[in-house]
Order: structure tokens, then C-alpha cells, then sequence
């Protein structure tokens, strides 16, 4: 299989001094004029990436771009709104009555710890005595264990009381059958004989909860639709380019207690002219994200999945030189719809996912273009009996560069060229990591008219167009202590006097 290397811009960046080497042979024979120079480390060399981050180095020094996503998330408060349930007043027809507590989704609550959530009670009474009136919810327990009890007794008559809000902060709902117990009894004082009240009913409103264990049926972790923009193949030219491990990675932080799959997730990359590539994968409906157990309350799990050449056509993606990378992604609660798996939520409770596309610079590269420019301004010399241009390089990248040097004017159009055909400047062997590098110097005679050009240059553009070395089976990567060295000078030649 082939193997890629990813290249950039040879040319970075330039400033006008004088360079050792670039001095010519004798005192006062001529000048010796700086044009420009590289010194290239990894931190410099892709100049078209617009986060400096996104440049990495592992602990290896292979170069990686790394490319991350916005963090989405779920919270547990959200997902457990479904509790406030009971909207609208309550009337008592009878001394007990059962209120349904059905959940939606299949939610099979054992109890939930609410942290907000009340009642009033109302109730009116004729009687002609003091009266004792009590309340009990068998499903809502004190946080000492047992069920809540509303009790007063009125000494005045006839009664007709509606109580100030009472909080259930704190308390724990335990439905039975899915299900909620509430009794009322009232007393005659004189007597202690049982009564039925003229009117007697409760408003129970504002449940939240703060943590819950049951079966929490199939919630839908469903992640809007994100792109990352990967501007290094926006700016570069073009060019063959294969990847031998690019990783597309999903990371999820989970602190939901219950199993979760992805189901109907969707990765697309965009090529430039806006064609549309599908990321071909089983494993999109199968990422079983890790969860904490019922012993773990509180903890959050980390789920890494990556979509790589071993279970996806990613390569051949990347091979297309893509622009940007559209995921939606979709998970449920409790795929299997095991029931016996009593899960729980907090109202803190996590679900956290980032996506980021690694590319690792390993492989080959065949015609791969990118351009970058040189600001100049060379003052004219007169009495020139002669000139040369003078280039040294110094190179510790494992690859073949031809490069081609456009000159110019100041309205941005071309008026010479610095070799008549690009030149192959660098060569090193990439199957010896010891290898000193490699250090070519280039003299390149000028005539009268091509200085003439350089005068009136102001800019030059470079085209460099980079080939693996070697052969195309070959193990090309570039790590982050490699540089190119670039330092280019004119030399003249004075006439005698």
C-alpha cells in the first residue's frame, strides 16, 4: 500500500539581511545583495493553517494537524423535565385517591430525589366544631424515610383554608404501580369521629428532580448537525495526496447511568467545489458508549471511537483533498430495551461529544503544489560586468521539491521566471532517519535583461511541487524537528574601472 506524506508551502518567511555564503570572492570586486531567506521549523512551515493549535507534535515528533470540533452536550436536567407532571388541581372525591405517575418513553421510575417541588391544599368545611384535617402522600417520603403528612387543626368554624406553598425540596417520590397514593381523613374534635369534608383537593406543581434510578426508557441523544473546516486542503493548490492513518475521533464524556448506542449518525466530507463524500462505516450504529454503574453515581466515563482505515473508507476520503467534515450525531437510551437494567440520572448528569479529524504526517504526496511570495525591492547596480544568482539549501525533509521562482512587476504580472523549467532542488533519502541533511547549492547566471527584471520585480512567487522520495511503497513522515534552511542572494560582477 502506498503511504503519503502531507507537504505545505516551502517558503515562509523572509527578511532582507546578509547571509554567510552569499559573499563574493574578493573586497570591492562586486556586491553581494541579499534577497531573502527560510529558516523553516514546523511551527513556521504550514502557513496556511489559521490556529497555530491545530499543529501537533506526538511523542514520537511525527507532525500531526488536528483538527477538533464544538463540544455539544446534554444535561440531566433537561432530559428529567418529564416529572412535573401534575398540572391542574386535584379535587378528592373519595378519602383516597390514586394518581397516575406514568412516565413517557417507557420510564419506569423506582424513585426520584426531587430538588424543587410543592403543594397547597384547600379545603372548606360546615361543621359547627373545631376539626382536625390530615393529608398523607404515601409516595412522597420525608427525607427521614416516611410519607409525607399534612396536618392542622382549625379551631374556628365554618373552615375555609387554602395553606401556603409547601416545599418538597429534598423529598423522595417512590410511585407504587406507577402510581400515587393520596388519603385524607378529617376529625370532629369533640369526638374524634371520621367526616367527609364539604370540599377538600391539593395543587402539586414544580417537580424537578434531582436524581432518579429506574428503567430510563430510550431518551434520544441526538447531536445538530457541526462542520470542522480543514483549511490546509482550502488553501493549498493541488496534487495526490494519501494519508496512511488519518482518524476521524469520537469522544464522549458520559456521567449518564444507562446504556447508550449510536444509531443514524452521519459524517460527510465536502470536497472545494462543493461535492459531497459519505464516510462509509458500519460501526456509525454500533459505538456503545461507556456509562457509570449504580456504584458509580457521580463519575463520568470517557468513550474514544475512531474511524480509521481498519473500519472505514477514510483514506480514500482524505485522498479527495476535502475542505470540511459535517457530522450529526444520533444515540437512544437503552438499545437493547432491557428492562432488568436499572439505570439512574443526576440533574448534573453529562453527555458530552467532540469530534476531530488527526492527520498524521505519513504517506506519500505525487504533484502536490503550493505557492508562497517573496517581497523584494533591489536597488539598481550600475557598471555590471556580470551576475549570478546564489541558493542554498539545507533540507531535512525526506522528499523531491521542483521548484520555480515567478517574477513580478507592480501591478502583479509576470515578467520573468527564475528558472527556464522548475528545477528539482532536493532529494534525501527518507530510509536513513540519520542522514545529515542534505545541502545543495544552486549558482544560476543571469543576463543583463533578467537583472533588468529583478529590478522591477516586487514580488517573487514560488511554486514548489513536492514528490515522495524513493519509491511509492515507501514510509515517508515528517517529524517536527525537521526544517528547511533557504538563503538566496544576488552576486555582480563589477567592470574594471
Amino acid at each position: 500500500m502506498r503511504i503519503l506524506l502531507l507537504l505545505i508551502p516551502l517558503l515562509t518567511i523572509f527578511s532582507c539581511r546578509k547571509y554567510e555564503g552569499l559573499e563574493v570572492d574578493k573586497p570591492g570586486a562586486g556586491y553581494a545583495v541579499p534577497i531573502g531567506s527560510a529558516a523553516l521549523g514546523w511551527n513556521d512551515v504550514i502557513n496556511n493553517i489559521s490556529d497555530a493549535s491545530i499543529i501537533q507534535v506526538d511523542p514520537d515528533g511525527l507532525v500531526h494537524l488536528n483538527y477538533q470540533g464544538v463540544i455539544k452536550s446534554f444535561k440531566g436536567s433537561d432530559v428529567a423535565e418529564f416529572v412535573d407532571q401534575f398540572t391542574a388541581p386535584l379535587v378528592f372525591i373519595d378519602t383516597f385517591v390514586v394518581l397516575p405517575f406514568s412516565a413517557p418513553q417507557g420510564i419506569d421510575i423506582d424513585f426520584a430525589i426531587l430538588s424543587d417541588g410543592g403543594a397547597r391544599f384547600g379545603y372548606r368545611s360546615d361543621f359547627q366544631e373545631p376539626i382536625r384535617v390530615k393529608i398523607t402522600i404515601e409516595n412522597i417520603l420525608t427525607p427521614t424515610g416516611d410519607p409525607y403528612v399534612h396536618e392542622t387543626f382549625h379551631q374556628d368554624w365554618p373552615v375555609d383554608s387554602l395553606t401556603d406553598s409547601i416545599s418538597f425540596k429534598g423529598y423522595t417520590i417512590k410511585p407504587t404501580n406507577d402510581s400515587i397514593y393520596v388519603r385524607y381523613e378529617l376529625f370532629k374534635e369533640s369526638s374524634m369521629e371520621f367526616d367527609r369534608a364539604e370540599f377538600i383537593g391539593a395543587t402539586i406543581f414544580d417537580f424537578k428532580v434531582q436524581y432518579m434510578e429506574g428503567y430510563l426508557g430510550q431518551e434520544a441523544f441526538n447531536i445538530e448537525r457541526d462542520t470542522i473546516e480543514l483549511d490546509f486542503f482550502e488553501e493549498t493548490l493541488n496534487g495526490d495526496l494519501f494519508i496512511e492513518d488519518p482518524q476521524v475521533n469520537v469522544v464522549i464524556n458520559n456521567s449518564f447511568g444507562f446504556p447508550i448506542r449510536s444509531t443514524g449518525s452521519i459524517f460527510n466530507f465536502f470536497e472545494r467545489d462543493g461535492g459531497v463524500l459519505e464516510l462509509e462505516a458500519s460501526a456509525l450504529d454500533q459505538i456503545n458508549i461507556d456509562y457509570p454503574k449504580l456504584n458509580e453515581v457521580g463519575v463520568k466515563k470517557v468513550t474514544t471511537f475512531p474511524f480509521d482505515n481498519a473500519n472505514s473508507n477514510l483514506s480514500d476520503l482524505i485522498l479527495s483533498r476535502p475542505v470540511a467534515l459535517e457530522y450529526e450525531f444520533k444515540a437512544n437510551a437503552n438499545p437493547d430495551l432491557d428492562t432488568s437494567i436499572r439505570g439512574f440520572l443526576l440533574d448534573t448528569s453529562v453527555f458530552e461529544i467532540q469530534v476531530g479529524v488527526d492527520l498524521p504526517l505519513k504517506g506519500w504526496t505525487k504533484n502536490f503544489v503550493a505557492d508562497d511570495s517573496l517581497d523584494i525591492n533591489i536597488e539598481p547596480i550600475e557598471n555590471v560586468e556580470s551576475a549570478e544568482l546564489k541558493i542554498i539549501i539545507e533540507n531535512d525533509l525526506p522528499l523531491i521539491i521542483d521548484v520555480q521562482g515567478i517574477f513580478l512587476d507592480a501591478s502583479g504580472s509576470p515578467i520573468d521566471s527564475l528558472f527556464g523549467a522548475p528545477r528539482a532542488v532536493l532529494n534525501r533519502d527518507a530510509n536513513d532517519p540519520a542522514e545529515e541533511p542534505t545541502v545543495e547549492t544552486i549558482y544560476l547566471p543571469i543576463s543583463m535583461e533578467k537583472l533588468n527584471h529583478i529590478y522591477s520585480t516586487e514580488k517573487i512567487v514560488f511554486l514548489a511541487e513536492f514528490n515522495t522520495v524513493g519509491q511509492s511503497n515507501e514510509v515517508v513522515e515528517i517529524l517536527g524537528s525537521q526544517k528547511v534552511d533557504v538563503k538566496i542572494g544576488l552576486k555582480v560582477k563589477l567592470k574594471d574601472e
